[in-house]
């Protein structure tokens, strides 16, 4: 599935560099997050910090996104993912813009490599330099039997347009499925 996965990126990256014209354009984005994890185990702190490139041409946006993350419980796990990403913007709707987002991506972590998927839907409201929003992401591993990986997970944020090309976009999130949790996520992107 790795090969699959790349391959996908490096068709969608010349895709996007194929077809430039004028308002697209490449996005640079840090994402830290820091989450509070339930388990029968007991509670503990997880902290994660991503990287994504993005290329938006009209209403398709097409992103790569590498993470890491660290557990701070007994076992000090930590593992790393890759992601391929596709979000496609609707036409606004009484000022609400939806959208969904689909993507398919590698957990890599110690003996416990595999692929999943994940479909996140979201609702966006326009109020100035702010985007308030809502959105749902579902994630399962694409051999569910031997990799439990279904979680949902509910976010409430708003995106904020600094000028510039800056945007800094805070969320709080909680995750439910094989993995229960409570969160912030912040976003800072740069677009070229």
């Amino acid at each position: 599935m790795r090969n699959v996965v790349f391959a996908a990126a490096a068709i969608a990256v010349l895709f996007a560099a194929a077809n430039v014209r004028a308002g697209d354009g490449w996005s640079f984005t840090l994402e830290p997050e820091h989450e509070r994890m339930k388990a029968d185990t007991g509670n503990f702190w997880s902290d994660s910090l991503a990287a994504i490139v993005a290329y938006r041409q009209g209403d398709n946006k097409y992103d790569f996104k590498v993470e890491a993350d660290k557990d701070h419980d007994a076992t000090a796990a930590s593992s790393s993912k890759v992601e391929i990403r596709y979000r496609r913007y609707f036409d606004k709707l009484a000022g609400i813009e939806p959208s969904l987002r689909v993507s398919v991506g590698d957990v890599i972590s110690t003996g416990s490599d595999f692929s999943y998927y994940t479909i996140q839907p979201k609702l966006a409201y326009e109020v100035g330099s702010w985007e308030p929003y809502v959105s749902v992401r579902y994630r399962n591993a694409f051999d569910s039997g031997s990799h439990p990986y279904q979680t949902r997970t509910f976010y409430l944020g708003a995106a904020y347009d600094a000028g510039q090309g800056w945007e800094i976009e805070p969320s709080v999130f909680h995750k439910n499925g094989v993995e229960t949790s409570n969160g912030v996520k912040l976003e800072i992107t740069k677009s070229f």
